[in-house]
């Protein structure tokens, strides 16, 4: 699944200046552009075992793909299990999903790993064609950091809550929020709560009183 473009952002997290909240947020052009480019064959990536091909929108990222169930005219169909290997040496190792000509959706669980083998980041929650999209959780293993709201073809988008524990490895990624009055101490983590667009914070608000799409 494509996570690793998320990935990039959670590894460092920047703060974002938050905006005057808005009656209507609207999705992120930039992720819609992404996510709706065209379906063509290098979207596509073949497990060199089974010969399926499994879609994917950040193929450039992919160094090897395996496919535990059927293929239908070439492309991964029906119930099975993907492993994802990327070319920075992570693996993603997803639970079962349902394939229809090389794409799924629906729940997925996916564990990814660093190169040397340690859990690092655990996803649970909606997919649609291989990307997080709808609800759903992520959790930073060794940090203790989750993120749980919505997201849109592989980014957060919506209204979603980033926990923070406030331990001393995590202090750069607090200050990086509270330097900017953005976030709020509660009990003994920090927590930023508003609606995501393109993956980042863009207006800093309570669920109750976040605008409604």
């Amino acid at each position: 699944m494509d996570f690793l473009s998320m990935l990039l952002s959670v590894l460092v997290l920047k703060a974002q200046a938050t905006e005057k909240p808005s009656k209507k947020v609207e999705t992120s052009t930039k992720v819609k552009k992404t996510a709706d480019k065209a379906d063509n064959e290098e979207n596509y990536i073949k497990d060199s075992i089974s010969g399926c091909k499994i879609y994917t929108i950040a193929f450039w990222r992919v160094k090897k793909v395996e496919w535990t169930g059927d293929c239908k005219d070439g492309y991964s169909h029906g119930k099975g299990k993907l492993t994802w290997h990327y070319i920075n040496g992570y693996i993603d190792k997803e639970s079962t999903t349902y394939h229809t000509r090389g794409k799924y959706g629906g729940f997925v669980t996916s564990n990814y790993y660093t190169p040397d083998g340690k859990l690092f980041i655990i996803f649970s929650g909606n997919a649609f064609e291989g990307a997080m999209h709808g609800k759903g959780q992520y959790i930073m293993v060794a940090e203790g950091i989750t993120f749980k709201g919505n997201f849109y073809k592989g980014a957060r988008e919506g209204y979603g809550k980033l926990t923070i524990p406030i331990t001393k490895e995590n202090q750069p990624n607090i200050k990086s929020y509270s330097q900017k009055n953005i976030g709020k101490k509660v009990a003994n983590n920090y927590i930023i709560e508003g609606i995501w667009e393109d993956d980042v914070l863009a207006t800093e608000c309570r669920k109750s009183d976040c605008p409604k799409d």
